[in-house]
């Protein structure tokens, strides 16, 4: 029962956030849903998640309003730094100009008239002067300020080179030197491995080829360009597992390893489905120490939950959709698939088989709506390559520990 309220609930508080993010006639919306659907009482507490959820990107979407009035204009901005900027190639006619998109939080809008102090998710658009910013680092430059889309508030045009304002955290720093003594570790390998590598293992993409991607893509296996919630959940695993061999106390191998999980967020970046892995494990290890029984539906579920009332900006993104719903996926379509083919096939190829399988089923309708196409060997592919991500993840992640200290011993483990 608790099961079944809480993932209600989660789901309630996401279509309150979807609502609200697709009309602004989301209250009435909402409130037909209550009068012709909600009829019982029992749905009532459905119905008030569902206000809660359109309530809580309403407030977030305030600001808009007075952000509007700087569209399509030039201003003096001040930026915090959020990801690591991704290069793109806008054409003009026949030149082709290498610019970056680069994640951020506006803080401060000036223009010759009036200021504004505000807090929202904005993507920048820059040249190879951005190129290397850092996240936490802040900026003061000019832009030009478009409307934006999904979770992001507006697009910003950067003009020129920004002047920093504030220095990156040292985690930060550090988190930086990992990534790139991974990028040297790897110097000496193939064009694909130099690319694919640091992507799966720390979500650093910068040396990955249009040619990588294009196959990725076509093979169904885009999720093993960037680290995703899988190599989360793996390190989790290990760690726990090592810990408990150890024998240390509850207590102390939560914190542990709820302190190293967040260590590898700040290196991988906080994407989507690395944050809803990370608050999954938040439930998981909660459940672990207080000795009760750890359901992943609950777990999920209260990802969820919980991150939808930190930024329901996050409901919006095609990336924590299509988290949620491979997740959920593999919680509860894998083991009846597994039931079905167990009649025929044996029982590990068909567990190795239902998990790729319901993923796919799962995410099909996102990746069509986000891409307009469809792997036709997604399901063979991953089954040939789930089993080595573990392998590459952990073998991964000690080369990166390794090259911080010794660059050629990384380079030759």
């Amino acid at each position: 029962m608790i099961d079944i309220r809480l993932i209600s609930i989660s789901v309630a508080i996401w279509i309150g956030v979807l609502l609200r993010g697709i009309s602004g006639n989301w209250f009435w919306l909402t409130l037909i849903c209550g009068v012709f659907v909600f009829r019982k009482r029992e749905w009532i507490l459905v119905f008030i998640s569902l206000m809660v959820g359109g309530f809580l990107l309403q407030l977030r979407m305030i600001p808009l309003g007075e952000i509007e009035q700087f569209n399509h204009s030039t201003a003096l901005i001040t930026v915090e730094i959020t990801g690591d900027a991704v290069e793109r190639v806008q054409s003009f006619g026949q030149v082709n100009q290498a610019s970056y998109r680069i994640p951020a939080r506006i803080l401060r809008i000036e223009s010759a008239d009036k200021q504004l102090a505000i807090n929202l998710p904005v993507l920048l658009i820059a040249d190879s002067r951005w190129k290397d910013v850092i996240p936490t680092e802040k900026y003061a430059a000019k832009g030009r300020i478009t409307g934006g889309f999904s979770g992001i508030a507006a697009v910003i045009h950067i003009k020129g080179q920004g002047n920093l304002v504030g220095s990156a955290s040292l985690l930060q720093r550090t988190a930086i030197s990992i990534r790139s003594g991974m990028r040297s570790a790897v110097a000496g390998h193939s064009e694909d491995v130099r690319g694919l590598l640091p992507g799966l293992v720390l979500g650093d993409t910068s040396h990955q080829s249009k040619s990588l991607n294009a196959d990725m893509k076509i093979a169904g296996l885009t999720h093993l360009t960037a680290v995703s919630g899988a190599n989360l959940a793996i390190l989790s695993g290990v760690l726990l597992v090592l810990l408990k061999w150890i024998q240390f106390p509850r207590w102390l191998t939560a914190t542990l390893i709820l302190l190293l999980l967040g260590f590898f967020i700040i290196i991988v970046r906080p994407q989507p489905s690395v944050l809803r892995a990370g608050a999954m494990a938040i439930v998981t290890l909660i459940a672990y120490v207080r000795g009760v029984s750890r359901d992943s539906g609950i777990a999920l579920a209260a990802a969820v939950f919980i991150l939808l009332l930190l930024d329901p900006w996050q409901g919006l993104t095609f990336g924590f959709a299509l988290s949620v719903a491979a997740t959920a996926g593999l919680i509860y379509l894998v083991p009846v698939l597994e039931e079905r083919m167990l009649y025929k096939l044996p029982k590990r190829f068909a567990q190795a088989l239902a998990i790729p399988i319901a993923a796919q089923v799962v995410c099909a309708p996102l990746i069509l709506a986000l891409s307009g196409q469809l792997s036709l060997v997604g399901v063979p592919a991953n089954l040939l390559a789930e089993p080595l991500v573990p392998f590459a993840t952990i073998t991964g992640l000690l080369t990166a520990i390794i090259s911080t200290f010794s660059g050629t011993l990384a380079h030759h483990f």
